[in-house]
């Protein structure tokens, strides 16, 4: 990061007491997409284990697929529960 703000390739300075990078101007814009991004990425790894804690408390151990049991939506909680924002 250094480098980069050295050479003028992004704007910014680097605060070392707190870890973190201050951006400037157009740098913002895209600081704010990346931390859109990981909340959605961060939202879609709670999906996932959430599912993979559902199917593994219905005892679903048959080892092959289609093992006996159909999903539906209930399954799964509410419409509520997919708020990614």
């Amino acid at each position: 990061m250094a480098e980069l703000i050295l050479e003028e390739r992004i704007q910014g300075q680097i605060d070392q007491v707190n870890g973190v990078l201050e951006l400037r101007g157009g740098e913002i814009a895209t600081a704010q997409k990346h931390t859109a991004i990981r909340k959605w990425a961060d939202a879609l790894v709670d999906i996932n284990k959430r599912l993979h804690d559902k199917i593994q408390g219905l005892g679903m151990s048959g080892g092959g697929r289609g093992g006996g049991h159909t999903f539906d939506a209930g399954d799964f909680g509410d419409a509520d529960d997919m708020d990614f924002m």
